[in-house]
Formats: structure tokens, C-alpha cells, sequence
């Protein structure tokens, strides 16, 4: 769960300092279709991951509080192991 809550905020952060970087110094010189099109490309993405990511969440929290996370261990995903 902290390697997840973690990899948000450093995507968050990433964003503020790489995009505000670009959008002062370099955008007048990138303001072109192709720029904008990978701008919604990762924005797509990181929407998509999140409702992958916050969706496990939610049935691992469900599975903790029915203690079945401890017994169906070896049943997991990678995923699940991630954010267990």
C-alpha cells in the first residue's frame, strides 16, 4: 500500500515540476498537435492505472477485513502482492 500511495505522489509531483518547467520554458516552443496528443495520451494512462490500482485496493482492503488475504496468500497476483 505505501509503494503504491508512493508512486502516486511521485507521478503527482513529477507532473507539477516537469509539466511547470515545460509549460514556462519550453511550451511556446512545443505548443504543436503532437505535444498536446502525448499530453492526453499520459493523462489517459495514468486515469486508466488509477481505477486499476484503486479498484485492487478495494477488494484487498475487503479481503483484510475478511481475513481471507492471509489464507488465499499463495493465490495472489502480482498485483495484490504489490499493494498488500
Amino acid at each position: 500500500m505505501r509503494l503504491i500511495q508512493g508512486v502516486h505522489e511521485a507521478v503527482e509531483c513529477m507532473q507539477i515540476l516537469i509539466f511547470g518547467f515545460v509549460e514556462k520554458n519550453l511550451l511556446p516552443h512545443l505548443d504543436t498537435p503532437s505535444f498536446k496528443k502525448f499530453c492526453k495520451a499520459l493523462d489517459s494512462i495514468n486515469e486508466v492505472v488509477r481505477i486499476f490500482v484503486d479498484k485492487k485496493i478495494k477488494e484487498l482492503e475487503e479481503m483484510a477485513k475478511r481475513d481471507d488475504l492471509q489464507e488465499n496468500q499463495s493465490e495472489l497476483g502480482f498485483l495484490d502482492h504489490t499493494l498488500a
